[in-house]
């Protein structure tokens, strides 16, 4: 009977590392999503000041 809660104990640690895992790589993505939308944005911004810089040339 040990052996068994042992065995169900192990089942759920394994879907809770993968749960965990799986968190962890959606917090990742959601990270890379922000900075990459950072990125465009600071790309965004340097465009807008070459244009200002050209238009008071």
């Amino acid at each position: 009977m040990s052996y068994f809660t042992f065995s169900i104990t192990k089942i759920d640690c394994d879907f809770y590392n993968i749960e965990l895992e799986f968190i962890k790589r959606t917090q990742t993505n959601a990270n890379e999503r922000k900075r990459t939308q950072t990125n465009a944005n600071e790309r965004k911004r340097t465009q807008t000041n070459a244009n200002e810089r050209k238009r008071t040339q």
